[in-house]
C-alpha cells in the first residue's frame, strides 16, 4: 500500500564478482524474469492499489557505469519500474547492484529475484509461479498478547541516535566479521544455547543502551513470514512481519546476561506469533473498513522505526553465480535514511558476516554511523572472552 505523497522505500543487493558479466545475457535474463514477474516493469497506481504498465522494457532497467558503485541514485518506483539494475565495471571485475521497491518485495524476496536472474542468465528453464499473497501466512494464525517486555518498551520514543553532522551523500556503511571470528561466535552461541541472531541483536541492543544512555533498548526487527508457512518456491513479495524486541541492560550486566534475555524474549515473541500482530489486525480490517482508513492505519503502524535491525542470514553463493562469474562478496542493504535513524542489515556469504547500513550523510554523520557498526562488531568479539553459560 502506498500513500500518494510517500516515495516507497527501496532495498538493495550488492554482489562483487570475480569476473565480467555479459550485458546482453543479463538483459535477456531480465526479460525472462519479467515473464514470470511482470510487476518488475510496472509503475504503481496509488489510487487503486495496484501495479500498472508504463511502457518500460528490460533494457531500460539495466545501467552500466565505469566504476564500482558504492551507493545508488534515488528512483521513484511509483512511476516505474519496481526494479533497477546497476552494473559497475571495476578495474578487475564487475559489481552487480539490484534495487527493488519495498512495495514489490522485501529483502528475502529481493535475494530470490537475484537467484531468478542468475537462473535465467545461466539458461535454466524456470517454470515457478510467483506467490505474492500474504494471506496464507496470516490465515489461521492465532496471535497471543504482548509480552511483558513489549509493554515495558511502549513508553520508549526515540527519534534516532544523537548523531552529529547532517544530510549529504548517499552511502553504504559496511563492517565485516571475518570467517574465523564468525565461526568462534557460532560455536560459543551453540554452547550457550542461543543463536547467532540472538548474539547480533544483543550486541546492537547493548550499543543502543550505551549511546542513548538508558537501561532499556527497543529495536524493530523484521520477521520473514516465509519461515512460518510454506508459501512456495518463488515469493518475490513483501512478506515481512515485525517484532519489537525490548530488553533491559542494567549497569554491569555481562554480554551473556543480555544475550540470554534476548533469546528468551525472541522465543516468547515467536511462540505468541507477535511477528504478525499488526498485520493480522490490518488483514482482518481490510475486509470491512474503507481502503482510505486502512491506508492511514498502515502509515501509522507499518513504517521504518528509528532504530531497526534485520538479519538476512546466509546468502547462498550458488544463487548469485552468473555463468563463470562467481560472487566473492554479497550483502543486502535496507532503505536510505537521512535522519538519526539507523537500520543495521546483516548478511553472510562465504563465511563472512557483513553489517551494512544505508545512510544519507555528510562526513561527520557517516563517521558516526560507521562507529556504531564498529561498536556492534566490538561487542560480538568481546563476548568471546567471557566464560560460556548454559
Amino acid at each position: 500500500m502506498v500513500h500518494h505523497d510517500i516515495v516507497p522505500a527501496v532495498a538493495y543487493a550488492r554482489i562483487d564478482f570475480d569476473g565480467r558479466l555479459n550485458m546482453d545475457r543479463l538483459i535477456n535474463a531480465v526479460a525472462k524474469a519479467a515473464i514470470i514477474i511482470p510487476e518488475i516493469l510496472c509503475g504503481i497506481d496509488t489510487r487503486h492499489f495496484r501495479f500498472k504498465p508504463v511502457g518500460i522494457t528490460p533494457a531500460d532497467i539495466v545501467e552500466e557505469v565505469a566504476y564500482t558503485p558504492e551507493a545508488c541514485p534515488a528512483f521513484d518506483p511509483r512511476s516505474g519500474p519496481q526494479t533497477k539494475i546497476l552494473v559497475g565495471h571495476g578495474p578487475q571485475a564487475d559489481t552487480l547492484v539490484v534495487q527493488m521497491s519495498h512495495v514489490m518485495s522485501d529483502g528475502a524476496g529481493l535475494w530470490q529475484f537475484v537467484g531468478l536472474l542468475a537462473a535465467c542468465y545461466n539458461g535454466r528453464l524456470v517454470h515457478a509461479r510467483n506467490n505474492r499473497s500474504a494471506r496464507e501466512a496470516l490465515s489461521g494464525q492465532k496471535v497471543g498478547p504482548a509480552t511483558a517486555a513489549e509493554h515495558d518498551g511502549e513508553d520508549t520514543a526515540w527519534d534516532g541516535f544523537p548523531m552529529p553532522g547532517s544530510v549529504g551523500d548517499r552511502l553504504w556503511l559496511v563492517e565485516t566479521i571475518p570467517a574465523e571470528t564468525l565461526t568462534l561466535l557460532h560455536d560459543k552461541a551453540r554452547q550457550s544455547g542461543v543463536t547467532l541472531n540472538d548474539v547480533f541483536l544483543a550486541a546492537y541492543s547493548r550499543i543502543v543502551c550505551s549511546l542513548m544512555q538508558t537501561n532499556k533498548s527497543r529495536v524493530s526487527c523484521p520477521a520473514d513470514l516465509r519461515r512460518f508457512t510454506d508459501l512456495g518456491e518463488l515469493t518475490v513479495a513483501n512478506l515481512t512481519g515485525r517484532y519489537m524486541v525490548t530488553v533491559r541492560v542494567e549497569p554491569g550486566d555481562s554480554f551473556s546476561t543480555t544475550v540470554s534475555r534476548i533469546h528468551d524474549e525472541v522465543q516468547e515473541l515467536r511462540r505468541r506469533n507477535r511477528q504478525i500482530a499488526q498485520l493480522h489486525l490490518l488483514h482482518f480490517a481490510w475486509r470491512f473498513a474503507p481502503k482510505r482508513l486502512i491506508q492511514e492505519s498502515v502509515r501509522g503502524v507499518y513504517h521504518l522505526h528509528p532504530i531497526s535491525y534485520s538479519n538476512m542470514g546466509v546468502l547462498n553463493p550458488s544463487s548469485a553465480t552468473f555463468g563463470t562469474c562467481k560472487p566473492l562478496r554479497a550483502a543486502v542493504f535496507g532503505p536510505y535514511i537521512d535522519t538519526g535513524g539507523f537500520l543495521v542489515v546483516i548478511s553472510t556469504m562465504n563465511g563472512v558476516a557483513t553489517l551494512g547500513s544505508s545512510i544519507v550523510a555528510d562526513p561527520d554523520r557517516a563517521q558516526a554511523g560507521q562507529e556504531i557498526l564498529k561498536l556492534v562488531v566490538g561487542q560480538c568479539t568481546a563476548w568471546l572472552a567471557e566464560p560460556a553459560q548454559g
